[in-house]
């Protein structure tokens, strides 16, 4: 995967890393285009951030995890980053979610933005079943969409160890209905809406907000 590193702090690695994949349609460089990194260094955010070219290319083919962990997350490792977090916008956050599911130990938490979380067949099935504590699914092949629901089902934040999740959605987002799915399993700390759809302008409003009000280096998990 090809990768872009910003450095928090200049000729000086830092000990945290947040790996972010951009949304469908975009390359690793729009977080840079969209001002995301100059917004960071602003804030004083305390991690290295490295963009990953995330396409869709890799989901389809369902690589993206092998990608994620052989070409980033280990070598990651390999230059001394102690606590690694990963995120992104739209696909990028399902392709955390994706990464989490089979290697979420490797991680100290995720990031997601408006995350795609499946088609709305995946949240008709869920809600016609009473919701995801009723939810009770056939077994899964990997590629199916559902298989990141039965991960967020089984997930809670006062479990030991929980993998810390911090969501991020506008209030108008076409996929708002699993934004709040998703939520009402989180720790309600760890989650932040505002007003606004399923576009840039909204996504870089939450970015700014996380960056100036958290600290990656620092967050564990904890409970409601």
């Amino acid at each position: 995967m090809e990768q872009i590193e910003y450095l928090a702090t200049p000729d000086k690695r830092s000990s945290s890393l947040l790996i972010l994949m951009p949304p469908i349609g975009d390359q690793h460089d729009a977080f840079e285009k969209n001002g995301c990194i100059d917004a960071a260094r602003a804030a004083h955010f305390d991690a290295d951030i490295l963009a990953v070219d995330a396409h869709q290319n890799y989901f389809t083919s369902m690589t993206v995890r092998k990608r994620l962990h052989e070409d980033v997350v280990m070598p990651a490792k390999t230059r001394g980053y102690r606590s690694i977090w990963m995120g992104g916008i739209s696909l990028g956050g399902y392709g955390s979610l994706l990464y989490a599911q089979q290697y979420g130990k490797t991680l100290r938490g995720l990031v997601l933005i408006a995350p795609y979380i499946g088609n709305r067949g995946v949240y008709a099935e869920i809600e016609s079943a009473g919701g995801l504590a009723t939810w009770d699914p056939e077994p899964l092949l990997d590629k199916d969409e559902r298989s990141i629901w039965t991960m967020i089902q089984k997930y809670h934040p006062a479990s030991k160890p929980a993998l810390p999740i911090n969501l991020m959605y506008g209030k108008q987002d076409r996929f708002v209905d699993f934004h709040r799915m998703l939520e009402s399993r989180l720790n309600p700390a760890c989650v932040h809406a505002i007003d606004g759809g399923h576009e840039w302008a909204v996504w870089r409003a939450l970015w700014d907000t996380f960056v100036q009000s958290h600290s990656i280096s620092t967050q564990t998990d904890s409970s409601p």
